[in-house]
């Protein structure tokens, strides 16, 4: 278990949040999951006017590795640059609050080979405009359908 001040966090899992109680649970138990023990999860609540604050207050009081972050609403890459400036990791995740993840996709990203380098992404594959009949387009077993990791460090998001 991470004890803040005291460790150093590998992985702060950023995820701006704003009206996205429908989907929220899931993507926050999607990450609680996993297998790696060694993140922090920082949620940038927007300004949200549903009930996402309620779920982000409920998850960040029953979980000493989430921090909740509250804020007018600024838009998505204003609140993924207030996560970048709060994160304790050495490396960052983005996450949106209606993407989620597998239980090793943090595990993954905290590999040797991947922690030599600035940026690392990973998404689906892109479709091809036509496909033969009764061709399946395998979908990547790391990654929902519309779903883009993008792993920074210390780079400001564009707007």
């Amino acid at each position: 278990m991470l004890y803040r001040n005291e460790e150093t966090i590998l992985i702060s899992v950023i995820i701006p949040v704003y009206n996205a109680e429908p989907c929220l649970r899931r993507c926050l138990d999607s990450v609680l999951a996993s297998a790696c023990g060694d993140f922090e999860i920082v949620l940038i609540n927007d300004g949200s006017t549903d009930g996402s604050l309620k779920i982000c207050t409920e998850y960040a009081t029953g979980d000493r590795r989430i921090r909740l972050i509250t804020q007018e609403n600024q838009g998505v890459s204003a609140a993924r640059n207030r996560g970048i400036d709060e994160a304790l990791g050495e490396w960052l995740i983005f996450l949106d609050a209606d993407d989620f993840i597998t239980d090793d996709f943090l595990s993954m990203t905290a590999r040797p080979e991947y922690r030599q380098t600035n940026s690392f992404c990973s998404g689906s594959p892109p479709v091809p405009p036509m496909r033969p009949p009764g061709t399946a387009v395998r979908k990547l077993q790391k990654t929902a359908a519309t779903f883009l990791y993008t792993v920074i460090r210390g780079k400001k998001c564009a707007g």
